[in-house]
């Protein structure tokens, strides 16, 4: 009976000092704010000065690299002139690996960190509309059609390929997987099954590596000149957790381009449409601020402190409120940019599931502060 009455008057406490304060900020574990793997290389009169002009270079490529990172591709002709001002406003700090130098030359790798906030102003100031949501990591299926049918784990298979040999490394908003070809994968789904859209299967491979959704990439080739195909078709689909509409485009050969150099050009421009995509449906709309009231479901209190640090990592949400916090349900209140789906969508990349409010006897949503359902997704 003491240790009951001890934990009743500790979560109260807790409840006093939590119910009156904003949720702090917590920072995202994949860091969008760094751009690693910058190489500089400058000779000059002598090491001093070019370690000096190759320093100011790589931050200056880095906040490039940055602001690319966060924008369509159709706005980045747009993007504001990188000078010393503007370097010095986002650019919190950077540190140097593999230092080279000579009496004239310097050669290093940088790591250049940034302040957020900073580069979401100077992104604002130039009018350029952005988004910072990470997607969970996608399985991408890549599919062939030929005369012969569909290809997937066949070898050879060189839409595969294409996409094994894009460049990896980099941080990106849409993180993709490419499956290996394994017995494993071959057991949990063909072409045919892929190309269909089976879930269950679709589940299960993306599961494996560690992806919530995949994305079906189906090349069709068509055309001949030279002896080589004039042009892939590309049909993209997403499947699993985020809704997507599909993505439709194609990539013509230039004349005498091989089959494998088309297809390595068709997988660089599917994967720049599909993170143009996400862009689009995750651009931060701070003309449009909400909010909304949800109850938590909870389990104990590590759950509440886990739903707060995944709530302090989605980039729509600008301000959380707790407004009760109980043994077994957490009432709150957040305040966002954008519309519903995009918060939902935004949500589930950090595992937290959205139910829908209730009806009401006209089968219609009640009004707007009828309180949602936020949970934390089952564990795997």
């Amino acid at each position: 009976m003491i240790h009951a009455q001890l934990g009743k008057f500790a979560l109260t406490g807790l409840l006093l000092v939590i119910s009156v304060t904003a949720l702090a900020p917590v920072a995202a574990a994949q860091d969008i704010f760094t751009v690693s793997s910058v190489a500089v290389d400058v000779t000059a009169e002598n090491a001093a000065v070019a370690r000096e002009r190759a320093l100011a270079e790589g931050q200056v490529e880095a906040t490039r690299t940055m602001l690319r990172r966060l924008i369509r591709r159709q706005d980045r002709g747009n993007l504001p002139r990188i000078d010393d001002d503007l370097v010095n406003r986002v650019v919190s700090d950077f540190s140097i690996v593999n230092e080279r130098r000579s009496n004239v030359r310097y050669l290093a790798d940088m790591t250049v960190r940034f302040d957020g906030g900073a580069v979401r102003q100077a992104l604002r100031e130039a009018g350029l509309p952005f988004a910072e949501t990470v997607s969970k990591p996608v399985l991408v299926l890549p599919i062939l059609r030929n005369d012969t049918g569909l290809l997937l784990w066949d070898e050879p298979n060189p839409w595969r390929q294409a996409w094994e040999q894009l460049p990896g490394g980099e941080v990106s908003l849409v993180p993709t997987v490419v499956p290996l070809g394994d017995l494993s994968d071959i057991s949990d789904i063909s072409a045919e099954q892929a190309a269909a859209g089976e879930t269950e299967r679709l589940q299960a491979i993306a599961s494996r590596y560690g992806a919530d959704d995949s994305l079906v990439v189906i090349a069709t080739l068509d055309g001949r000149f030279g002896g080589n195909f004039a042009r892939v078709d590309i049909a993209v689909t997403r499947i699993g957790a985020t809704a997507q509409a599909p993505i439709l485009l194609d990539q013509s050969a230039t004349a005498g381009q091989d089959l494998q150099a088309l297809l390595q050009q068709a997988a660089t421009a599917t994967a720049e449409a599909v993170e143009d995509a996400w862009i689009e449906a995750n651009l931060l709309r701070f003309d449009q601020e909400q909010v909304l009231y949800f109850v938590v479901p909870l389990a104990g209190l590590d759950d509440w402190l886990e739903v707060r640090e995944r709530l302090g990592r989605v980039a729509l949400v600008s301000e959380t409120r707790l407004r009760e916090l109980r043994r077994d349900t957490a009432e709150i209140e957040i305040r966002f940019f954008g519309e519903f789906g995009q918060l939902e969508d935004a949500l589930v990349q950090r595992d937290l599931i959205v139910d829908a409010a209730p009806l009401s006897s006209s089968g219609l949503l009640r009004p707007e502060d009828t309180p949602r359902t936020l949970r934390l997704a089952a564990r795997r």
